[in-house]
């Protein structure tokens, strides 16, 4: 994979795997509120991470909780997690419209 996709398309889907699942848990909002709602737990998530409680570095350690909270907190996951909430907005307006016709 290219070294941009592959240093940071995991990040940008990670947001993207939010925002399909806050619009599951919410199918009533407008979906500029679902990337918002997206965006928002994900930067709590990597605001988490600045945390380093050693009970909190063993949860991170192991497989489902490390995916979930991550490892260390990073500046360009931000952007990231932005993206890859306006590209679930993106395919979100594509398939209500498609929907819609």
């Amino acid at each position: 994979m290219p070294g941009l996709i592959a240093g940071y398309g995991g990040d940008v889907l990670y947001a993207t795997c939010w925002f399909f699942f806050m619009r599951m848990l919410l199918p009533k909002p407008a979906l500029w509120r679902v990337v918002l709602y997206a965006c928002v737990i994900c930067y709590l998530i990597e605001i988490l991470e600045l945390y380093q409680a050693p009970w909190m570095i063993h949860l991170r350690h192991t497989p489902s909780f490390g995916l979930i909270l991550g490892y260390g907190f990073k500046w360009s996951d931000m952007l990231c997690y932005t993206i890859g909430a306006l590209l679930g907005w993106v395919i979100g307006l594509l398939i209500e419209r498609k929907k819609a016709a």
